[in-house]
């Protein structure tokens, strides 16, 4: 399983310059502050620093680890089912707003994690939402994804 980490090692320090790479044109200060390039930057360097740190303890590990993988198994397919969650997100986003798609992606994911008390299911989304909106929204003023279909 060397290989395996050996190749997820890579694809960390990729991304991380491939963020690097991607926030080279934000402003790193605006007005004496810091401005919206620089967590981009630091968050590419911690992924640079951390898929390197990786490699090398892969590359001087001397045990030899056999795992399988069960790409069918009960715990897997929970995880395709979240990921495609996740995916649903990102495509409704846009279709139907922060809102309504944050709410609801909050309640069926809480479900999905065992939560079945039906006023948590409600009131649990409403809040976290809310809160996103109060935060974002109102105190640091950035726009969060409008309806377009609803």
């Amino acid at each position: 399983m060397k290989t395996g980490t050996i190749l997820a090692a890579m694809v960390t320090v990729s991304l991380g310059g491939f963020v690097i790479w991607q926030s080279r044109d934000f402003p790193a200060e605006v007005a004496s502050a810091p401005g919206p390039g620089v967590y981009p930057t630091m968050l590419g360097w911690v992924l640079i620093v951390l898929g390197a740190l990786l490699f090398v303890q892969t590359i001087l590990s001397k045990k030899k680890e056999e795992v399988v993988v069960a790409f069918s198994s009960k715990q897997a397919i929970f995880v395709y089912k979240l990921m495609g969650l996740a995916i649903g997100y990102c495509l409704l986003l846009p279709l139907t707003g922060f809102l309504v798609t944050s709410f609801m992606f909050l309640a069926v994911t809480s479900y999905f994690l065992g939560l079945r008390n039906w006023l948590m299911l409600i009131v649990s989304p409403a809040i976290a939402v809310a809160f996103i909106v109060l935060i974002f929204g109102y105190l640091f003023h950035i726009p969060l994804p409008s309806q377009s279909i609803l």
